[in-house]
């Protein structure tokens, strides 16, 4: 029982090795190491580590009694090099949280950028990226008071999978950008989001950015498209889509023509904003999932249409406040509930033009304040 967490730790001296010690841009004079260019994150995983060893040594150093061998081959501690390199920046330096959040959400934004331009035969350095992502990531939720009313909520914002049905979808993938196939799927950033979305075992047909490469933006600035071949004859072809975290919102740039639209009901919907510009084709965006959302939904009451219905309620209401987003979110919603009902009993296309967003969501605000008001 005691000797499962080494492995753990072993991993863990791994990874501090690299972050403190090892060179991780040699081409830089001198060599910088991971905790120069991360500080912030480096400091978390310090934390981190400390806590798993403060949390086995008095597990280990109670062992009195026990098979002989056993204690003879009794594992010590590993000795894990838990010290910044001098000159690194020191978190206690930062006067304030918000502060803190600032640094680490911006070194959360750069781990991204550097998790998604490496290559899938560097593991070590792959390892290392995806645990200080994670340890980001909790860092940020541990400091922003609340992510609905947080600059950097764009932070949790993920990938999301989705059939490609409808003519705006056909549109929307003929104004991408086709870039390498085979550069694209060498990339840990394709590879994970495929296992992150559920769609490892699936063929990428094609790869898609909304950014042309001939611009010099380097891939793992892009919005990233992946097509997948259908899984069966006759199914349609399924999009797994991927942005770099630095951008906000999608939403910026609709106007009164703005149409929000859906193809196909059910628990997985590509939902896609529609805006005529003055020349050309229109300008056709994936709007996109919530926190911990893989999809959206329509035509259905399901968790993901009320994630779907929460999305579109921020796109006007940000944030909504605490005492509605109960009712939101649970029971309450009726027929007065006009956003909600779009959502939830639309069994065709779903259009939803931006003016309608916006009345609809403040008149189920309003709906919602009605309620609260007589329970």
């Amino acid at each position: 029982m005691v000797t499962a967490p080494f492995s753990h730790l072993e991993n863990a001296r791994s990874r501090m090795q690299l972050a403190l010690r090892q060179p991780w841009d040699p081409s830089a004079a001198p060599p910088r190491e991971f905790a120069r260019l991360f500080p912030a994150t480096t400091q978390v995983l310090i934390r981190d580590t400390r806590e798993q060893l403060d949390a086995i040594a008095p597990a280990l150093s109670s062992l009195r009694n026990g098979p002989g061998w056993y204690l003879a081959c009794q594992p010590s501690i590993p000795a894990i090099d838990l010290d910044l390199p001098p000159g690194a920046s020191n978190l206690a330096d930062t006067e304030t949280s918000e502060g803190v959040l600032d640094l680490v959400s911006a070194e959360y934004d750069a781990l991204l950028a550097e998790s998604a331009k490496l290559a899938c035969d560097q593991p070590a350095r792959g390892e290392l990226l995806d645990v200080a992502i994670q340890a980001a990531r909790e860092q940020v939720r541990r400091l922003a008071p609340s992510m609905a009313d947080c600059q950097h909520v764009h932070l949790m914002r993920g990938p999301f999978a989705a059939p490609l049905q409808g003519p705006f979808a056909e549109a929307w993938i003929a104004g991408l950008h086709q870039v390498d196939n085979s550069q694209a799927s060498s990339l840990r950033r394709v590879r994970r989001l495929l296992d992150i979305t559920g769609h490892s075992d699936k063929t990428v047909e094609a790869v898609y950015s909304a950014v042309d490469p001939g611009t010099g933006s380097p891939p793992h600035d892009q919005d990233l498209v992946v097509v997948l071949a259908p899984a069966t004859p006759g199914a349609p072809h399924w999009a797994v889509v991927d942005w770099p975290n630095t951008n906000q919102g999608t939403d910026q740039g609709w106007t009164d023509q703005t149409v929000l639209v859906a193809d196909s009901p059910g628990e997985h919907t590509l939902l896609l904003a529609v805006t005529p510009i003055s020349i050309g084709r229109p300008r056709i965006t994936p709007v996109r999932v919530n926190p911990g959302g893989r999809s959206f939904a329509f035509g259905t009451t399901s968790n993901t249409a009320i994630s779907t219905y929460l999305n579109l309620l921020e796109r006007v209401i940000a944030p909504i406040p605490a005492t509605q987003l109960a009712i939101f979110t649970k029971s309450h919603r009726d027929v007065n509930h006009r956003l909600w009902q779009a959502i939830s009993t639309t069994t065709g296309p779903l259009r939803i033009t931006w003016p309608d967003l916006q009345r609809w969501a403040r008149n189920d605000l309003e709906a919602g304040r009605r309620v609260r008001a007589v329970t």
